[in-house]
């Protein structure tokens, strides 16, 4: 009974603080700990006053304006046995533009401000280990709450996502070299509402202790299939004729085939009672119909060993010393034998603690 109330007010106590904690996402290659149940939070601050056109020139939004933009994650992770991890959660956003009022004319500014809920999101992972290197097939399907009609002009919303449902097939590429690991991901992302498809890459080095750790990544995306409002209309894209004025021009959002590269360098810290937190700064490197600007994210993470309860593997005790059998034999000649780890290997049953500490 008391191990139960024990676990029922850690749930709780982990609920009360991802809901008031503001949080980022980190761009992290995944982990894996057998029997681990975690929840995280991550926020997205993004900020932009240029696009880059469809030739990748950068191009200043019109009369000084700005578009400002908030996402937050909110998820939890299943750690299933036979290297099977599932996991979803609820995103939601907010956003301010600065842009043409549909009354009075140019050049007044109209400051706009939307925040909703936008999606429900849930992937499945596999960990595939052979000694140093390990391989994570994963699937990624994002159900939005919300379409938009790409010739309503009576909403005058500033947009703060895609507003299209997608589902993203893709494969993580990791080796381990101790305390660095270097790692890449491919995959390829359909959209529905005639949106392009894209191809999302990742490649970047993670550097981690006990405590602390150190990744930089360069990310980005390609398309792959054409948008379905490719041709254009007075010299634009059919999408931008919603954008100019919602989202005072930015791409951010609803362009038409997007491409991006951006870096991004992370920083995190793991505590002893199974928090963690990462906080980092983006910065886009070149792109075509998207955004230029700037990222700040963090986030916090809290994990739970569902299979060894309150005293968990997780705390990193070491075993205890049998004790002699004969009562005059000094301690020390006897001492409870180390399992070898070769260097770089992947082997969870091992390296339990490390694999929890950022996942």
């Amino acid at each position: 009974m008391i191990r139960y109330y024990y676990f029922r007010m850690r749930i709780i106590s982990i609920y009360l603080l991802l809901f008031v904690a503001q949080n980022a996402f980190a761009a992290l290659p995944p982990t894996y700990r057998d029997g681990q149940m975690s929840f995280s939070v991550n926020t997205d601050y993004f900020s932009t006053t240029a696009n880059y056109d469809r030739f990748g020139n950068k191009i200043a939004l019109p009369y000084g304006w700005k578009y400002e933009n908030i996402t937050t994650s909110i998820d939890a992770q299943f750690d299933l046995p036979e290297n099977f991890v599932i996991g979803g959660g609820l995103g939601m956003a907010s956003a301010t533009s600065h842009g043409e009022d549909l009354i009075i004319p140019l050049p007044y500014t109209k400051t706009r401000t939307n925040s909703e809920i936008t999606n429900a999101h849930a992937f499945a992972q596999y960990f595939i280990d052979y000694e140093r290197f390990r391989l994570v097939p994963e699937l990624r399907a994002v159900a939005s709450f919300k379409q938009i009609n790409l010739y309503d002009f009576t909403n005058d919303s500033v947009l703060t996502n895609d507003y299209a449902d997608s589902v993203t097939a893709g494969s993580w590429a990791i080796v381990n070299f101790g305390q660095l690991r270097a790692f890449g991901y491919l995959g390829f992302m359909y959209q529905d509402d005639g949106r392009a498809s894209e191809m999302p890459w990742q490649a970047g080095v993670l550097w981690r202790s006990r405590h602390f750790l150190v990744s930089g990544a360069f990310d980005g995306y390609q398309p792959v299939i054409n948008d379905k409002y490719t041709s254009f209309v007075n010299g634009v894209y059919p999408r931008e004729n919603r954008t100019f004025y919602v989202d005072g021009n930015s791409f951010r959002y609803y362009a038409t085939n997007p491409a991006l590269t951006e870096i991004r360098l992370t920083g995190g810290y793991a505590f002893e009672n199974n928090l963690q937190v990462t906080a980092g700064f983006g910065q886009t490197l070149m792109g075509t119909e998207t955004a230029q600007g700037i990222s700040i994210f963090a986030g916090v993470s809290f994990g739970v060993d569902m299979a060894a309860g309150p005293n968990s593997s997780f705390e990193h005790k070491k075993p205890r010393r049998p004790t002699p059998a004969n009562p005059d034999e000094p301690q020390d000649m006897k001492r409870t034998p180390r399992l070898k780890n070769k260097e770089g290997d992947f082997q969870p049953t091992l390296e339990q603690y490390d694999e929890s500490l950022f996942d």
